[in-house]
């Protein structure tokens, strides 16, 4: 702007008869042939004037900069306003919450402790992401926040790898069966090498290793011979049945790791039970049994063991929650029920065994609420844009369904999940892991292509049922993750 506002006036050098010339508000002449200066005797006024003309132009160059500064804090803003209603945010939020559960479960089971190590790097980076996201933590490189969210999925494999899916689990340990407590119920595993996580009074907790399916066989056999003989269960790599006092036995076995894993979880103490009355409780129908334990209560949810309660009373029950209201985005099978109700309050009932059921009901979260709010300093650059997003968003609220595109999305990040978990159970039960570097390659493409299709919704154009499924999908999701047992 200064370059063009430039203007020159011309007079004859004294010296070899050229023309000087000086830039409008300088009282200095030069010659451009033979080098000579001369010096304009300036009067008050005109001295007075060229100062104002200078002044001018600096004020000019300061406001220049202020509306810079001013737009990159617009555009700052409005970044961080998209960041925290993006759904990008609540997919971090998810895997930092998954990453900080790994964590702490390596550092507990005995693992090594370099799993624990990478858990904290995988919850630290996403911490980091988040925090840049929502403009806690500044800085000036480009793409950093995708840089930091992307790396802890590719610390995965090498996380699994330090909690002993291969090898990273000390196998020749040595242990020492106990002599008392919940293990004195159950054989003593004939091999001397194993690992105990747990020994308290409400659970004992271990694996065993170099032990054959023969052996595993064999101590099945004499569980049932210790007591452990009622409500037995066979499944494809393992077995559960209780004993008379309501012990839970649960074993596991590994042909890949020859390996058995132990849990005894001791029976809970039944008693008189008292139906919650918080708001969450009125909603749930009171069971016909009234002998129960209470887990955890509070107002905003609860656990309870119901007892007394056979598998028909149990599938009688269920029906019975259907049949109160809790039938959106439903999912039944055998022994586990889970289910919304319209207001969002979620419910699921599972078959425990020996006659008893486990009751969880929860108060739907507002995502709605979050999504809605406005952080101070949010600057609307247009009124067309919004306006169409306002009818956009209105006209799904009509519908009352979810959003095809939605749907797509999530149901993709479903499959995505499903993919996840069956590829980590592939791992753990490949003897040679050395095949699997493109699967896990393909994997992580495939991770890449979530995460921006999740970085495109508009939180302002979805309706009701949209972040109702969005929660259903996650809630499953949750479930596949536990399959995991990490």
């Amino acid at each position: 702007m200064a370059t063009a506002n430039r203007r020159t006036m011309q007079l004859r050098c004294t010296a070899c008869g050229g023309t000087l010339e000086a830039e409008e508000g300088s009282p200095v002449l030069t010659c451009p042939y033979c080098g000579a200066k001369e010096l304009i005797i300036e009067s008050d006024d005109v001295k007075k004037a060229r100062i104002r003309a200078e002044a001018r132009k600096e004020i000019e160059i300061e406001k220049l900069r202020l509306d810079e500064e001013q737009q990159d804090k617009r555009k700052e803003e409005k970044r961080i306003s998209d960041f925290r209603h993006s759904f990008m945010r609540k997919f971090l939020i998810f895997w930092l919450i998954v990453f900080f559960i790994f964590t702490i479960v390596a550092f507990t089971t005995g693992a090594s402790p370099l799993a624990g190590v990478v858990g904290l790097i995988q919850t630290g980076l996403v911490t980091a992401a988040l925090l840049l996201g929502n403009g806690t933590i500044k800085t000036r490189i480009p793409n950093l926040r995708q840089v930091l969210q992307t790396i802890p999925f590719f610390l995965i494999i090498l996380f699994l790898i330090f909690m002993g899916m291969n090898g990273g689990v000390d196998r020749n340990e040595a242990f020492f069966w106990p002599d008392s407590g919940l293990s004195s119920k159950i054989p003593v595993p004939e091999s001397e090498y194993g690992h105990i996580y747990r020994d308290s009074s409400e659970m004992f907790d271990c694996c065993v290793y170099h032990f054959s399916s023969e052996q595993f066989n064999e101590y099945k056999k004499a569980c049932r011979e210790m007591g452990f003989d009622q409500e037995q269960t066979d499944y494809y790599n393992g077995w559960t049945a209780f004993d008379s006092d309501g012990d839970k036995l649960e074993l596991s076995y590994y042909e890949s790791g020859k390996e058995m894993d132990i849990t005894l979880t001791a029976a809970k103490p039944m008693s008189a039970l008292r139906w919650p009355t918080s708001t969450v409780g009125k909603l749930v129908p009171v069971p016909k049994s009234q002998v129960g334990f209470i887990e955890w209560e509070a107002d905003y949810g609860f656990v309870i063991y119901v007892g007394e309660t056979s598998k028909e009373e149990y599938d009688e029950y269920v029906s019975q929650c259907i049949d109160s209201g809790f039938d959106v985005n439903f999912s039944r099978n055998g022994d586990y029920f889970y289910a919304d109700n319209e207001d969002g309050f979620h419910l699921s009932v599972n078959y425990y065994g020996n006659d008893i059921m486990v009751v969880r009901a929860d108060q739907p979260y507002d995502w709605e609420e979050e999504a809605s709010e406005e952080p101070s300093g949010e600057v609307t650059t247009s009124d067309e844009p919004e306006a169409e997003a306002s009818e956009t968003q209105e006209e799904t609220e009509e519908t009352g369904e979810v959003s095809e595109d939605f749907k797509a999305i999530m149901d993709d990040y479903e499959a995505f999940i499903d993919d996840y978990v069956a590829f980590m159970k592939k791992y753990e039960n490949a003897e040679d892991t050395s095949g699997l570097s493109e699967d896990y390659k393909a994997f992580m493409d495939k991770f890449a292509t979530i995460m921006n299709d999740l970085n495109s919704i508009d939180p302002s154009s979805l309706s009701k049922a949209d972040y109702d499924y969005y929660q259903q999908v996650l809630t499953r999701i949750f479930i596949k993750l536990a399959a995991l047992g990490i």
